[in-house]
């Protein structure tokens, strides 16, 4: 890796060490997408630094910091690991998740809204397409992302009512930073995983929609937002592309 580039991706695993180096974390590796090889040494490594941030003087200037991460991320390359691939998930996921989350929200109301029966007597082409489209958002996002949901939402509630759900390093991480936010490290992750599954499913379905087929389902979504008693109205809306975070 280039030194630059090292550097930038030690300032982006820095801010997001803490739950990825978590016990707790452990129970989401088949879901989050983070594609560690060797586990037990990434793990082991990333607690080092982690460990050795704690001890440090809190006037230690920032680029201490990350040179000190970017020798562990050196390491973890050299060992066959793929850091600067972590960093890309965090920003792909990050990214979505803090800009179009509520417009996302909405795109999902307006899929859920949607079923065979609406247009079952439908000779539109574009209608029968859109059905299928949402049935395929349903299996292909809602669905994992409701298990992970329910695993997460359990894991969370055990972590935090006692010390004795916790391993001997996850209440060292409670002690050190979760305590403060009164949450879990699975909390950080739920967010994720949704950000990633939907965005991952509109990147490979959207070239095989039309641009026709793309406004007849925004206009849909501006139809549902007009008529909706919530917070939310057709001037909150955007086209999907944009609220997937997915453009050209």
């Amino acid at each position: 890796m280039v030194e630059n580039a090292e550097l930038e991706t030690a300032k982006i695993l820095e801010a997001e060490i803490v739950w990825i180096i978590a016990d707790q974390s452990r129970l989401f590796d088949p879901f989050i997408n983070l594609q560690i090889n060797d586990v037990k040494f990434t793990i082991e490594k990333l607690r080092e630094f982690y460990i050795w941030r704690q001890g440090v003087d809190g006037a230690t200037l920032t680029i201490e910091v990350d040179k000190k991460l970017t020798e562990i991320l050196r390491i973890l390359y050299e060992h066959g690991e793929k850091p600067e691939y972590w960093a890309d998930y965090l920003t792909f996921t990050e990214e979505t998740a803090t800009s179009n989350f509520n417009t996302h929200r909405q795109w999902v109301e307006y899929f859920k809204s949607i079923s065979k029966d609406s247009f079952e007597h439908s000779d539109n082409q574009a209608n029968t397409e859109i059905v299928a489209i949402a049935q395929s958002y349903l299996e292909l996002v809602e669905t994992p992302l409701s298990a992970f949901f329910e695993l997460s939402e359990q894991s969370e509630l055990l972590w935090l009512h006692s010390s004795q759900n916790r391993s001997e390093f996850d209440n060292f991480l409670w002690e050190t930073h979760y305590s403060e936010f009164n949450m879990s490290p699975a909390a950080s992750q739920w967010y994720r995983y949704e950000s990633w599954l939907y965005r991952s499913w509109w990147q490979v379905k959207s070239p095989s929609v039309s641009n026709g087929v793309k406004e007849d389902m925004h206009q849909g979504l501006v139809n549902l937002g007009s008529s909706n008693s919530e917070s939310w109205s057709w001037q909150d809306t955007h086209p999907i592309d944009i609220a997937f975070g997915v453009t050209s």
